[in-house]
C-alpha cells in the first residue's frame, strides 16, 4: 500500500499536506489490517514499505538528475 506515497507529488501544492496525511494513514491502516488478518508478518510490511520508499526516492533522484542535464544542455 505504500506505493500510494508515490502519488503525493501529483497532488496540487495547496492540498499536498492533507493528502500526505490521508495517504500515509490509508497505507498504514491497510498494512496493519493485513498483519491483523494474518496475510503478512510485520517484517513483510516494514520491508515492503521501506523498499517502496527507497525505490521511489532513487527513481525521483534519477529523473531529477536527467532533467537537470537536459536543461543544462539547452
Amino acid at each position: 500500500m505504500f506505493w500510494l506515497v508515490c502519488l503525493i507529488p501529483l497532488v496540487p501544492q495547496e492540498y499536498r499536506v492533507r493528502a500526505s496525511v490521508a495517504i500515509f494513514f490509508i497505507a498504514f491502516f491497510a498494512s496493519v489490517m493485513r498483519i491483523g488478518f494474518g496475510a503478512h508478518y510485520l517484517s513483510d510490511v516494514v520491508l515492503g514499505a521501506l523498499s517502496t520508499l527507497v525505490l521511489y526516492a532513487m527513481l525521483a533522484a534519477f529523473v531529477s538528475r536527467h532533467a537537470r542535464r537536459k536543461s543544462a544542455v539547452r
